[in-house]
């Protein structure tokens, strides 16, 4: 590839997470004095049940519970809906709400229920579900995909579970030929006409051994190839391929670009989504992000929680700080005992029947 069609593409990943990064939603659990159930949404709250849900997943768009009754219900868009009269297999992830009941596989879909399959064989088929996509095999020996509101055949035979992955919007698999193949964006293409040795799929890029033993990148829709070697250990990550390698360089590749983030080992280290947070031998707390490293502390602290685009940790005295969308903040100046972070919102408490909610860099306070 050449340097300037490389520059070309660097400033259009630069413009993709721009236009990605506008579209989140806030939503957040919680419960008053009388145990009454409350959703916080964007600064607005909405009462939900009578009392607490036995249990419940947060999404950016949904949030899924099951009340005392035992039945599955979802909030959205400022609505309260039954999905389920059971509690069925479901899955909440950034952007999709899918359950599959018996044979049925379904998902939320423009403000309805969409039937996806409704042949689905429980201990026969397989079925994975990422952030934008669902994958999943039927008795006709079909492989399927679910993306962008469309149902699309992918392959005519079935495969080893354990040679698929997905990623938050690619599904990567070897068929049964030994074709190397990905799904990503609508479209389907072969990568290799071999078997890699091993392979990572996360949020628009697929990792992978090549038949020379470098790792490659299939990296928004383009090939990569590297001389990186002799790798460790991987932290599938979005956007990046993070490694520690057989000299304990613990590095980052993303945007075409090695960067050598500590020349050892971390003491710590964890991925999730874009966020990474490491800690070195000398209990130095980084976080880096979309590309800069910041020192956020001189030690580690005992508790942190991370998502897409966030750091929140109890510092030595046991406020709340953060990193977010890359800046340095103050989530709570006093001392908290505990806290939850949902995707980029904080809950937590100061006194007994109150709830503090920290979003987009405001505080509410709910009794």
């Amino acid at each position: 590839m050449q340097s300037d069609s490389v520059n070309k593409f660097l400033v259009f990943l630069v413009l993709w997470y721009i236009v990605i990064s506008v579209k989140a939603q806030y939503l957040a659990p919680y419960s008053d004095f009388n145990n009454i159930q409350y959703v916080f949404n964007d600064g607005q709250t909405f009462k939900v049940e009578p009392q607490p849900f036995r249990s419940f997943r947060v999404g950016k768009k949904v949030i899924a519970y099951v009340p005392q009754n035992d039945r599955l219900k979802i909030f959205y868009q400022g609505q309260t809906y039954n999905a389920s009269p059971i509690i069925p297999e479901y899955y909440v992830t950034d952007n999709l709400f899918v359950f599959r009941n018996l044979n049925s596989i379904k998902v939320l879909w423009e403000n309805e229920f969409k039937q996806v399959e409704f042949q689905f064989r429980e201990g026969t088929d397989k079925m994975w579900v990422s952030d934008s996509l669902i994958a999943w095999t039927n008795p006709f020996r079909e492989t399927n995909v679910f993306y962008n509101g469309v149902i699309r055949k992918i392959d005519d035979i079935n495969f080893d579970e354990g040679k698929a992955k997905i990623g938050d919007n690619i599904f990567a698999y070897t068929d049964i030929s030994g074709n190397f193949k990905v799904f990503y964006r609508g479209k389907m293409q072969v990568l290799e006409n071999y078997i890699p040795d091993d392979f990572y799929v996360d949020r628009d890029i697929v990792s992978y051994l090549d038949y020379q033993g470098n790792w490659k990148f299939f990296y928004f829709g383009q090939t990569f190839e590297t001389n990186i070697n002799n790798v460790v250990k991987v932290f599938p990550c979005e956007r990046k391929f993070v490694f520690i390698s057989r000299l304990n360089e613990f590095s980052v590749w993303e945007n075409n670009e090695e960067k050598v983030l500590l020349s050892y080992a971390p003491a710590t280290v964890q991925v999730k989504e874009n966020m990474i947070v490491y800690a070195d031998n000398g209990r130095n707390f980084y976080s880096y992000y979309n590309g800069k490293t910041t020192w956020v502390e001189r030690y580690v602290p005992t508790k942190w929680e991370i998502d897409n685009d966030i750091l929140v940790y109890k510092d030595i005295n046991g406020r709340l700080k953060g990193v977010y969308y890359g800046k340095e903040v103050e989530v709570s100046d006093q001392i908290v005992r505990e806290f939850n972070l949902y995707n980029e919102v904080v809950t937590y408490s100061l006194q007994p029947y109150e709830t503090k909610i920290w979003c987009k860099e405001k505080t509410y306070t709910y009794r």
